[in-house]
């Protein structure tokens, strides 16, 4: 029975092959006519000219002939897009493999209910359609290259319904020997892709290997197994795209790795008893994806485009994402004492991997990686300390990747440490008070106030001449940054030291005469060329406190808190007044200077 149907099989293909080949050599001319709009010459066309007659005298001259316009000599325009006949066919074989399929699937279970064919040899029919078919791959892959693919894809996914079949339906063998099977069926499918350079039979390969624990099955007993197995087909992968600078099955180890992982959880092996397993596995995902990575991307540097670059950003994003974020919340609620150390060392690691390519200038994956190491430092900061060391040590965090970016002249590290010295003022600004503090006198507003100073410190390292394009703009968002922060932390300071019910005149006077000073002095460094982006805010706040005094400070306050707000609010708009009235002239010439 097995020797008929694979007679019956290869009869069919062959006779298929046939009329294909038939079809290809039929269409080009009818596809050349269809796409030039081009029309073979009639007889009466072709025919010559009838001599003119012999009375006619020969010393006239010649006239040209008149120009006709006719469809057929107009250039035709570029014509749109319409399926042909060889779409069509190229989709045959396609359809043709997924009806072999199903054809070969009601046969086996039609021969099964009829007894005819034992387990045995239906596994064994299975295995040697799946072998036939990527025979003739071998044999057809240059004549017929799309066909003969299909074929092959089509044996490889007969083999893989065998194993499940021989594994999970009838437990002909086990899952470690099902393993071992599968294992070999995707050497031979990588080493076959090797051989023919095919890089879609490649990605069937490092697909099938990714499927095998789904087509296995798992249990208690192979969960060990499983992930080692994992781990090592990620690796491998990782490695070999390096060597062959081919990116693309880069992609297949992150969704084949995330899809595993998924299912182990759904399957729920993985749990707190299984933490260092999966924290193993995720490190090593982590650890030999950001690196392989980023030397495939240095080796394939030459000629890299602007598609290409991106697929390198978004890979190195999906790597730090899948397989960073999971590894740091299991080693937080499964090893919390070494948390920080561990994040620690996946940030220097991500900056390591950031020094392989920083010189490529692939701008978004110099600044994917090098967020990722500030993100992963920035939480391994918040991790180790208590409220104000974890402030102190991100201001840290931010000088240095200001002086490294510096000294480097890396436009994203500088960015990074800036955005470091931003998250410490936020994260200094949700410190709780003591329950006693005097007006500015306080840890809480020492970390404040230390967090100004530093974010004046950042600002001087963007007003050098040597910067990049993109950071041009930057000393002037921080100029905004550091008025709103002062303004903020002072502000708040006040509204905790008058907190009591019985001292809303005092609160709300000194909020009023405090945003006059903050005003007044960033109107007078806004008469210097270097802050004169702190005159529209200078101006907006005097509005605000214009405002305040007339709209909320005359319904609220005391008689002598009225006077005391409203004379120090004319007093001081009358001098500021005066004295740019009088410089006017002094300002505008320094400004144009």
């Amino acid at each position: 029975m097995t020797f008929i149907l694979v007679i019956i099989l290869a009869a069919y293909i062959v006779s298929l092959s046939k009329r294909v080949k038939r079809l290809e050599q039929s269409l080009p001319a009818e596809l050349t006519l269809t796409k030039t709009g081009a029309a073979p010459a009639s007889p009466a066309a072709a025919a010559s000219p009838a001599p003119a007659p012999a009375s006619m005298p020969s010393s006239l001259p010649e006239r040209s002939a008149p120009t006709v316009s006719s469809p057929l000599t107009k250039a035709p325009a570029s014509p749109e897009y319409h399926a042909e006949p060889r779409d069509f066919v190229n989709l045959l074989p396609k359809i043709g493999v997924v009806a072999l399929l199903f054809g070969l699937g009601f046969f086996l279970k039609y021969s099964i209910d009829q007894g005819w064919v034992s387990i045995n040899l239906r596994l064994l029919i299975g295995a040697l359609v799946g072998l036939f078919m990527l025979i003739l791959y071998y044999y057809w892959k240059d004549k017929y290259a799309k066909y003969a693919l299909t074929l092959a894809g089509g044996g490889i996914g007969i083999w893989y319904l065998t194993m499940f079949a021989a594994v999970q339906m009838y437990g002909v063998i086990s899952p470690v020997t099902g393993l071992v099977i599968l294992v070999i069926i995707c050497l031979a499918v990588l080493i076959l892709s090797r051989s023919v350079k095919s890089q879609l039979l490649e990605i069937f390969g490092w697909v099938g290997a990714y499927l095998s624990p789904l087509i296995l099955g798992l249990d208690e007993n192979s969960y060990y197994l499983t992930l080692t197995y994992l781990t090592v087909v990620s690796v491998a992968i990782f490695v070999n795209s390096t060597k062959e600078r081919n990116h693309a099955p880069i992609a297949v180890a992150i969704v084949g790795s995330l899809f595993n992982l998924v299912f182990l959880e759904h399957r729920e092996l993985v749990g707190l008893n299984k933490g260092l397993p999966v924290i193993i596995y995720l490190a090593a995902h982590f650890i030999t994806g950001l690196f392989f990575t980023a030397v495939a991307l240095r080796e394939s540097a030459q000629g890299i485009t602007e598609t290409v670059k991106k697929e390198f950003t978004l890979l190195f994003l999906l790597l730090s994402l899948i397989f960073g974020i999971p590894l740091s919340y299991l080693v937080y609620n499964n090893y919390p004492d070494y948390a920080s150390l561990i994040l620690l060392s996946m940030g220097v690691w991500s900056f390591i991997c950031y020094a392989v390519v920083d010189r490529v200038e692939v701008k978004g994956v110099n600044y994917a990686l090098a967020g990722v190491g500030a993100a992963f430092m920035s939480l391994a900061a918040i991790w180790e300390f208590g409220p104000y060391g974890q402030v102190l040590a991100i201001y840290i965090l931010g000088l240095v990747g200001l002086v490294v970016g510096r000294i480097q002249n890396r436009a994203e590290i500088r960015i990074y440490g800036l955005l470091e010295i931003i998250l410490g003022l936020v994260l200094a600004a949700s410190i709780s008070y003591e329950s006693a503090s005097a007006l500015f006198i306080s840890n809480k507003f020492g970390i404040e106030l230390l967090g100004i100073v530093t974010l004046i410190l950042a600002y001087f390292s963007f007003t050098r001449d040597n910067i990049s394009e993109f950071e041009n703009d930057v000393h002037r968002g921080i100029q905004y940054i550091a008025s709103a922060a002062l303004m903020f932390f002072v502000s708040y300071d006040l509204l905790n030291f008058y907190d009591l019910p019985t001292q809303v005149n005092e609160r709300n006077l000194a909020l009023s005469i405090w945003w006059l000073i903050l005003a007044v002095g960033m109107f007078a460094l806004s008469v210097m060329k270097t802050f004169r982006t702190l005159r529209k805010p200078s101006l907006v706040l005097f509005g605000i406190v214009i405002l305040k005094v007339f709209l909320y400070d005359l319904q609220t306050l005391d008689t002598v808190y009225r006077i005391i707000s409203f004379i120090t609010l004319g007093v001081i708009l009358l001098v500021v007044s005066f004295m740019y009235q009088k410089n006017k002239e002094k300002i505008k010439h320094y400004l144009e200077s």
